[in-house]
């Protein structure tokens, strides 16, 4: 199936990031590429379906298939009436950038510019992303986020740079979590 393109009505939305489309009268499972929205039941998880749904359902789509995952659904592109549907939930706030699976600058563009405008899911002071939360990383209970938020530092723990609330890096990186201002070494943009 890679390197097909398809074309048909989305018939069904199972969460943000995966739809089935009706293709000459059978249904195929689309898994949208370079993405991964929040699960259904962590929080965004029903806007992303809500968006997803609000912009393709009942609608006549293109899919550009790029592979099939272990699952068998088709990873690909969506468009419908010109706009990228990947990108557009993405500039939403509403995914991650799937950067284990993708290098797409586009996409890449669009979660930084939607982490600094604090739009969506990145409104939320950590949001846990869905690859961690699937393997059992769960959010920490509210009076433990209250004091982490309280601390106003993040630590990339990958490189040990501390970032203040101010910094386009706060929360930015792959890798951290909220420290204190004696952790790690500061940051040379914003002195964290």
């Amino acid at each position: 199936m890679a390197a097909d393109v398809l074309t048909g009505k989305c018939i069904g939305i199972s969460d943000g990031d995966t739809v089935k489309v009706l293709v000459s009268g059978k249904q195929v499972k689309v898994r949208l590429e370079g993405i991964d929205c929040p699960e259904s039941h962590q929080d965004y998880g029903n806007k992303a379906k809500q968006f997803t749904a609000k912009l393709i359902f009942g609608k006549d789509v293109t899919v550009k298939v790029t592979d099939t995952d272990r699952y068998g659904r088709a990873i690909g592109r969506i468009t419908v009436n010109g706009t990228d549907v990947n990108l557009a939930i993405v500039r939403a706030g509403l995914a991650w950038h799937y950067k284990a699976y993708s290098s797409e600058k586009a996409l890449a563009d669009a979660e930084t510019a939607a982490r600094r405008a604090r739009i969506g899911l990145w409104s939320h002071p950590h949001p846990i992303p869905p690859w961690d939360f699937r393997k059992g990383r769960k959010p920490a209970p509210a009076t433990a986020q209250l004091a982490d938020a309280e601390k106003g530092f993040w630590l990339n723990t990958s490189s040990g740079v501390r970032h203040n609330s101010s910094c386009k890096n706060y929360g930015a990186t792959k890798r951290g979590r909220p420290a204190a201002k004696t952790e790690g070494k500061a940051c040379g943009i914003c002195g964290g």
